[in-house]
């Protein structure tokens, strides 16, 4: 076939297949009206076009903020184009799988099956010796365990995504200068920005801004607080290119250790930790990437009779020196020695894609956000411009993402007032109550991971929860509540991580079979990515029943529960163990068959099991309450209707 006929057929596969839009969430709030002045206004301004601001521009815009509300920019001139982050973890692939955009990154990446470990033996350093393959299988998870790819892949995927709504694009080349709250020019408007394009300043107000602007953040700065931790003295290379080895393992995740060097240069020949392959994806002339790291740390002798602060500040000045000093034939003549006896080279008729040095720093601020004179938060941090850690867990794109869709559904309901009572102050501080900790227990855990004497046992039941972000778990607070449902048995962090449902712990994706038309469903694609509330009854095995406990609890849900909200803001999910061979559609109540007819499915014992809920018995089933961002917010037994409610006022205004 002509090359010209497939990229005609590509063209118009691209601009004449039908895009189903998002409904936007209903509005309670008027649209702006536009300002009498020159100075343009927005409800949301996100600064940063990475995958964090991305993320979170996606989702106020299949939220239904109008391009006329809300501005993306970025001071760079384009997207990434080489280098920066590639690992898409499981639970980010579930998020994006939520929103379907998963499947381009699932077709293009590279999937990690095993992983494994090479180490020199003292007895004959020169030999490099395979210690032991693992599969790569952390925590069960809907999609792939983690899938490397390209950072500028991921942020076209959500340029894409934007065009297809309303032809949005990121605002490229455009600078924030200055940021604070002026409450006396716009209370409505308050957030006053300084943006710098093409040389000339602007300004823009707008009600809420989000920094999104990695780890050099100039929000962050406008804001007054800093990163706080430790800039460690770990030295460290990564470089991307398309290697010519006969290293066997060159197209796994492999760990390459050495032995502890013995004085000079051992920041070149020795003296290091080693360093690890990550496999990435293929090019477009066939031929696969291959991103390497590399300790280049520099370990200065300890000269007897110097004070320890006097050492740490020296070996802190020569870190310092020495990354200065790194280039790119450095981290490659590091790869030869690292990798012999085996060739490591760059493969001959190409090029170095990209090489950088970097130091390791686990740090974070003391807050996420910045409010005004009535304690509403106005201005938000997302991703490295909050914190930062090392770069070998393959967490940073990964819990940036996160933290936008945690913020994303709480900042949308807030601007259309759909939020309780408070005006969103309480909602809009939750983001900082849940995503501060988890990003400590982060950088804890990446702490742990480089504590010397720590049995791999421990590292790997730690490692499951981390890697690939399935484990994070959000405290007691508005969004979460662990009250009144009982287990008689006691579940362990390993149980949760396998499925066993937890309030602040993101639901388990199960297969299950849709009774509407027989199809085999995926419960995280009920969930879907509208911005909405589900109460999931898993039932006992009298649904169907006429009179039975479970048929006129779920009519209460259909026919009163989600009433008391906005049309279409809470959506049931009815999964049932069993239905009677003898049931018929029509002896359900008529709001069940109105409100549930394409959410109503047939699950086996074993999901159930999972989730650690009983299917048969007097106190069989459960009512959870999950949340637009797949966390589940509550849970409790089927009689206590009252409770969802009750938990749901807390977020969400009522209608009644």
């Amino acid at each position: 076939m002509p090359a010209t006929l497939v990229a005609e057929w590509a063209r118009q596969d691209v601009n004449n297949t039908t895009f189903l839009h998002n409904a936007p969430l209903p509005r309670f709030t008027p649209l702006p009206s536009p300002s009498s002045s020159d100075t343009k206004r927005y409800e949301a301004l996100v600064i940063g076009a990475g995958p964090s601001g991305l993320m979170l521009t996606t989702l106020l815009t299949r939220y239904g903020l109008p391009s006329t509300s809300l501005l993306c920019i970025d001071s760079r001139p384009h997207q990434t184009l080489v280098g920066n982050a590639d690992g898409i973890n499981a639970r980010t692939l579930e998020i994006l799988g939520q929103l379907g955009l998963e499947s381009r990154i699932r077709r293009d990446g590279t999937r990690f099956a095993e992983s494994t470990v090479w180490t020199r033996e003292e007895s004959n350093p020169e030999v490099l010796v395979k210690k032991m393959t693992l599969p790569f299988d952390m925590a069960p998870a809907r999609y792939e365990q983690l899938i490397t790819l390209h950072q500028g892949h991921i942020e076209s995927i959500f340029r894409e995504d934007l065009k297809r709504y309303d032809g949005r694009d990121v605002q490229y080349g455009s600078k924030l200068v200055d940021m604070r709250i002026d409450e006396d020019g716009d209370k409505e408007f308050p957030v006053l920005a300084t943006i710098e394009r093409d040389g000339v300043r602007e300004e823009m107000r707008t009600k809420y801004l989000v920094g999104a602007d990695g780890a050099k953040s100039a929000v962050r700065g406008s804001m007054g607080v800093e990163l706080e931790g430790d800039m460690t003295d770990e030295l460290w290379g990564v470089i991307d290119l398309v290697v010519d080895s006969d290293f066997p393992d060159v197209r796994r995740q492999s760990s390459i250790n050495t032995l502890p060097g013995k004085g000079g240069e051992i920041w070149v020949t020795g003296g290091v930790k080693g360093g690890f392959i990550v496999p990435r994806e293929r090019l477009s002339n066939g031929d696969f990437l291959t991103r390497l790291y590399l300790d280049m740390t520099v370990k200065n002798e300890q000269e007897n009779g110097v004070a320890t602060a006097r050492l740490a500040e020296h070996q802190r000045q020569t870190t310092k020196e020495r990354r200065n000093q790194i280039t790119e034939a450095l981290i490659l003549d590091r790869a030869a020695k690292l990798f012999r006896p085996f060739r490591f080279e760059v493969k001959k008729g190409t090029q170095v894609h990209w090489w950088a040095a970097f130091r390791i720093s686990q740090s974070l601020t003391k807050s996420f956000t910045l409010k005004d004179s009535t304690s509403h938060p106005r201005v938000f941090i997302v991703g490295d411009a909050c914190h930062s850690h090392s770069p070998r867990q393959g967490q940073g794109m990964n819990v940036s993402m996160q933290d936008s869709f945690n913020l994303a559904w709480k900042l949308a309901y807030s601007i259309f007032g759909i939020d309780a009572s408070d005006g969103g102050s309480k909602l809009l501080d939750s983001y900082e109550e849940e995503r501060l900790p988890n990003a400590r227990n982060l950088i804890a855990f990446d702490k742990r991971m480089n504590q010397e004497g720590l049995a791999m046992k421990e590292k790997w039941a730690e490692m499951k929860q981390f890697v690939v972000s399935c484990g994070v778990e959000y405290g007691e607070g508005l969004c979460v509540s662990r009250a009144k449902f009982k287990k008689e048995q006691t579940w362990t962090k390993e149980d949760y991580l396998n499925g066993v449902i937890l309030p602040g712990r993101r639901l388990l994706n199960c297969r299950v079979k849709r009774f509407a038309d027989g199809n085999m469903r995926d419960i995280h694609d009920e969930l879907g990515s509208e911005g909405r509330f589900s109460i999931m009854m898993l039932a006992s095995y009298d649904f169907g029943v006429k009179d039975g406990r479970s048929t006129i609890i779920a009519d209460d849900i259909c026919s009163k529960v989600i009433k008391k909200f906005s049309p279409g803001l809470i959506q049931p999910i009815i999964v049932q163990p069993h239905l009677h061979p003898e049931f018929q559609w029509t002896d359900l109540p008529s709001s069940i068959r109105q409100e549930a007819e394409m959410s109503l499915h047939n699950a086996s014992a074993d999901t159930y099991k999972v989730y650690g809920v009983e299917h048969s018995g007097s106190h069989a089933g459960a009512l959870i309450v999950v949340r637009p961002d797949g966390i589940v917010g509550m849970m409790a037994e089927l009689e206590d209707t009252q409770q969802v409610v009750t938990f749901l006022k807390r977020m969400v205004r009522t209608v009644e």
